[in-house]
């Protein structure tokens, strides 16, 4: 509400919230005022400074400066006219569609640093920014996370370990060592906020991902000489979620059912689905499961170019399958 009042009261494009220092910080990025305003809790900004020395930090908060934790507020019209201006969709579907293709720029860089007129409300509690392995670290209270094993000389060191397979720390101090299916840290705690900067090296799809119907994690993808792709998953639905009633234009699916019992919609009819049941989804037919306890299978993918934007969703919800479609009755 703060935020809201601050832009009609000052007729300004983009409102956000500040921190006041405790300490020179060089880890955050600051927020700096125009001059001569004073101790203001509403503030005009003047520019943004990221990640500046310590001497330079000391002088910023000289001027008032405040950390900027990223929390912003905009006027609508002004986000959909930037997006107009670089060529965006604006409807909600067409930009979701393509949004798997659009720079991996951040909304400061993009559009906050760009703004003309940007107005700052100070907030004068505790705060901290958890968006590096370094300070995340300091607000975990065990050093080990996951299977793994962390020498008593490894003072200082964290391990959060997601994989399966077991993890040796021996002799490594102010350490932080991060394994997830889609890679693995290794780095002074220190230096482990430079690794934003190394991602865009390596360009490769979600190994895991939670979706609001459950999770799946990747096991396998190989491509070959001839093109075809082979994509291999593990996926959970949660009981009572489903996914959508759904159809893809690139690729054949095998779904080998593990545990759990459910509904399966393929080509306008739906069946009954037990473990040991493999179902078979050519190209191009509709298709879509719910989960009446939790489920598990094992989806293979094969095609000639396996990406998630491949998909038309029919029906979201099973209420809308299931009053269209009809049951599959054995004879």
């Amino acid at each position: 509400m703060e935020l809201e009042n601050a832009l009609i009261e000052t007729d300004t494009e983009l409102a956000l919230v500040g921190v006041t220092p405790s300490y020179p910080s060089e880890m955050y990025g600051y927020i700096v005022p125009e001059p001569n305003q004073g101790k203001l809790s509403l503030m005009k900004v003047s520019h943004f400074q990221e990640k500046p020395t310590e001497v330079q930090a000391r002088v910023l908060i000289s001027q008032q400066a405040l950390w900027n934790c990223g929390v912003f507020a905009f006027r609508l019209g002004y986000i959909i006219a930037k997006m107009e201006e670089r060529g965006l969709p604006t409807d909600y579907s067409e930009l979701k569609r393509v949004y798997g293709i659009l720079p991996k720029i951040s909304f400061d860089y993009e559009v906050v640093e760009k703004a003309r007129k940007v107005v700052a409300i100070s907030y004068q509690g505790k705060w901290k920014d958890l968006g590096t392995w370094n300070t995340l670290t300091e607000e975990i209270i065990s050093p080990l996370t996951g299977k793994g094993y962390l020498s008593e000389d490894s003072i200082n060191t964290h391990l959060i370990n997601e994989l399966d397979i077991p993890i040796i720390v021996l002799g490594l101090s102010n350490v932080v060592v991060a394994a997830s299916q889609d890679g693995v840290l290794v780095a002074d705690k220190n230096e482990s906020p430079k690794v934003k900067n190394l991602l865009n090296r390596f360009i490769q799809r979600p190994m895991f991902e939670e979706r609001r119907w459950g999770w799946y994690k990747v096991l396998d993808y190989m491509k070959y000489d001839d093109g075809k792709e082979v994509l291999t998953k593990r996926v959970k639905i949660t009981s009572g979620k489903n996914l959508s009633y759904q159809v893809h234009s690139l690729r054949n699916e095998v779904w080998n059912i593990v545990i759990g019992e459910g509904e399966f919609a393929l080509d306008d009819v739906i069946y009954k689905i037990k473990p040991g049941d493999v179902l078979h989804i050519p190209v191009g037919i509709k298709h879509g499961i719910k989960a009446d306890t939790d489920l598990e299978f094992i989806e293979v993918q094969t095609g000639t170019d396996l990406n998630e934007e491949d998909i038309i969703r029919v029906f979201m919800t099973w209420e809308e399958v299931s009053r269209v479609l009809p049951y599959f009755k054995k004879e």
